[in-house]
């Protein structure tokens, strides 16, 4: 005799109803971003030590490389800057912007230098977890998108430039920017530390500064910047000589490599559409109220001019990973507009 559903206590599965599609669909792609962060650390490293094993050398990272072992056997960062300079250039510099502030020095001298190849998985990775948590809130994809981006970024700087503080730098920048809106306090650390590796990052860190007034850690970070620098430069006088050399800073044509993560037609693309979308999406937040927003914008506007006219390739580390996290912000906006603008079906 049959049996129906009922009587045996098990009912058919309902079918999935109209809201809870909606929901699913609408889900964050938690799964495809870490996926892609993975994918983008594993073959950045690899890129790195295929380039490790070749002849090319940055001129750059030349000099970053024997300061690092010079530090190991002993010298100041400082002293060991300027014999590095001297080999690179046969003369001391004679300007103290040729010394790097020393507080990433430190830092990487604690590792061995051959294993600064394997250490810049850290600042990678933070960079494309700041990329995730900015782009999350931002339609399904928007985390995947943001890591994707940041992805091409930390692919580029891999082989040639993983000892450049630019990419020491951009994590903490990163994170700042991500945790701003619910965490000031933390990211006026954040972007403090940031702005103590490289000064290309102080920008960022002064925008805080004005949007945060009255808070008593911003102040007392930029305190603590102000007498950093001051001591930076006071050593870093010491070591300069009035006949030496310094490149300067001065117009070359435009440096539109700094805007791309990479000089092919492909890494000029996604610097392109990528830093567009960014500066799009940063624009939106900050007619929002978002100090994330504010901050990305000018810090962004400003590097980008920068960089294109008196400033070097590498320094679009210093920016563009940043605002290409902002690209979903722009992408869920038009799609909005897109959906508003449709006509209803009768």
């Amino acid at each position: 005799m049959p049996t129906s559903p009922a009587a045996t206590g098990l009912a058919p599965s309902a079918a999935p109803g109209p809201d809870e599609l909606a929901r699913t669909r609408s889900r964050p792609r938690d799964g495809a971003a870490l996926l892609l962060a993975v994918a983008f650390v594993a073959l950045a490293l690899l890129v790195g030590f295929r380039a490790e094993s070749g002849t090319t050398w940055d001129v750059d990272e030349r000099v970053y490389h024997d300061t690092l072992e010079s530090m190991h056997a002993g010298q100041g960062p400082y002293e060991a800057l300027r014999d590095a300079l001297i080999e690179k250039e046969g003369a001391p510099p004679s300007n103290p912007r040729a010394y790097r502030p020393p507080t990433l020095w430190y830092i990487q001298a604690t590792v061995p230098v051959d294993a600064l190849r394997w250490a810049v998985a850290a600042p990678f990775t933070v960079m494309l977890w700041a990329a995730w948590r900015i782009g999350r809130p931002h339609g399904p994809w928007g985390g995947p998108i943001s890591v994707g981006l940041v992805g091409f970024w930390i692919i580029g700087a891999s082989p040639l430039l993983y000892l450049h503080h630019e990419v020491w730098g951009a994590p903490l920048l990163m994170a700042g920017l991500a945790v701003v809106d619910r965490r000031p306090r933390l990211a006026a650390v954040l972007l403090g530390a940031a702005t103590a590796v490289r000064e290309l990052f102080a920008s960022a860190f002064a925008v805080g500064l004005v949007l945060h007034r009255r808070s008593r850690t911003w102040w007392a970070v930029a305190a603590a910047l102000a007498v950093g620098a001051a001591v930076h430069l006071i050593v870093a006088s010491r070591y300069l000589d009035p006949d030496g050399v310094q490149p300067a800073l001065a117009w070359d044509g435009l440096q539109l490599n700094s805007i791309a993560p990479a000089g092919s037609a492909s890494g000029v693309a996604v610097g392109i559409i990528g830093g567009a979308l960014g500066l799009a999406g940063a624009a939106i937040l900050a007619r929002r109220g978002s100090d994330s927003g504010r901050i990305a914008l000018v810090h962004a506007a400003l590097g980008l001019l920068v960089s294109i006219t008196v400033g070097r390739e590498y320094w679009g580390l210093a920016w563009g990973p940043a605002i290409a996290c902002y690209a979903p912000v722009a992408i869920e906006a038009g799609a909005a507009r897109t959906r508003r603008g449709a006509p209803r079906p009768a």
